[in-house]
């Protein structure tokens, strides 16, 4: 349509002309530039080679700055391989079914990933944000019982394969949302202890004013012993 609207205003033969030759060259590979039977092909071959597929166990152990982690065995190109097809498919592309299925799987899959994902993440965060050396063994031992149920969870998980992940998940992810609960309520009772502890340096010498502080240290350990269990 466009190259009818240029022969037009430059006459039937404006190919025949130096400049006009030259136009019709760029016209063709802008036309080229906009096919995107290429990128299709491209798009093809890529998946082919990567063999995405939504299988293998939950968990593997990945080398990060050479410490060995946790983290979850699931290639996240295949989260991004829903939206490549659906627009595939708006565009009119037949693309095969094997792949439609696999981008199906990793959209239904998709929130069970993060889920593992964000428990890992939040689970290595809140073991390092307990201070100093003193702190962090302090808040392990009133937390441990709550971090062995999620080492118990993990021993489970690593026999669980994506296919069928879903109630463990959930599982998993409740569990680790009670350590960080735990870990949260004993550091902020931890901290205020040891304000008091401090203050105890400092207050007036008489019976009143130690009660008064002894009874707000009670008060702070009561807090998370109505937590723990």
């Amino acid at each position: 349509m466009q190259m009818e609207r240029v022969a037009s205003v430059l006459g039937e033969d404006w190919e025949m002309y130096a400049s006009g030759s030259q136009l019709a060259q760029t016209a063709q590979s802008f036309k080229r530039l906009l096919d995107p039977r290429p990128l299709y092909d491209m798009f093809l071959a890529d998946i082919t080679k990567k063999d995405l597929s939504i299988s293998g166990y939950l968990f593997k152990i990945q080398k990060v700055a050479g410490k060995k982690e946790l983290k979850a065995n699931f290639d996240d190109s295949v989260i991004g391989l829903f939206k490549e097809v659906r627009g595939l498919i708006w565009m009119g592309f037949n693309v095969p079914r094997t792949i439609v299925n696999v981008a199906e799987d990793g959209k239904r899959m998709y929130p069970f990933v993060v889920g593992v994902q964000d428990a890992l993440r939040r689970w290595k965060s809140c073991d390092q944000s307990a201070g100093d050396d003193f702190s962090r063994e302090t808040i392990a031992s009133l937390c441990q019982n709550a971090k062995k149920r999620i080492y118990d969870s993990v021993e489970r998980g690593i026999t669980i394969q994506w296919t069928s992940a879903e109630g463990f998940v959930t599982d998993f992810v409740s569990i680790v949302d009670d350590y960080v609960t735990r870990v949260n309520t004993v550091t902020e009772a931890h901290s205020e202890v040891l304000r008091l502890l401090k203050e105890l340096e400092t207050t007036d010498y008489t019976a009143a004013s130690i009660e008064l502080v002894l009874q707000q240290i009670q008060t702070t350990v009561r807090r998370y012993s109505c937590l723990e269990s």
